[in-house]
């Protein structure tokens, strides 16, 4: 659809200036404008993913210091039923969350 719109506005432009041929250095530029963004494009996303890693070891890390700041408040003498119960519940749904992916396929 948006490529589609962008084609009509070219050919708006185009009407509206009289061309019916293009000529070669515009051929030229629009060439080199097309290959340079896709180079770009590629470029941007392939920088994200080798960022990617950053984010996992600082979720890591907090996880790890709030699961130290649990241990050290020793939340098993208060309430120890509790206890086993929310893990149990955050153990089976993070065991539903991986069998969904698993099952999941996308296009």
């Amino acid at each position: 659809m948006k490529k589609q719109i962008q084609e009509d506005r070219l050919r708006q432009l185009v009407k509206e200036a009289g061309l019916e041929e293009s000529s070669a250095e515009f051929s030229r530029r629009l060439a080199h404008q097309v290959l340079t963004s896709h180079a770009y494009r590629r470029n941007s996303t392939s920088d994200y993913k080798k960022q990617e890693w950053m984010g996992k070891a600082i979720i890591l890390v907090l996880v790890a210091l709030n699961g130290f700041m649990l241990l050290k408040l020793d939340p098993f003498q208060t309430q120890p039923v509790l206890c086993w119960a929310i893990g149990g519940f955050i153990l089976a749904f993070f065991c539903v969350v991986v069998w969904i992916k698993k099952r999941t396929v996308l296009p």
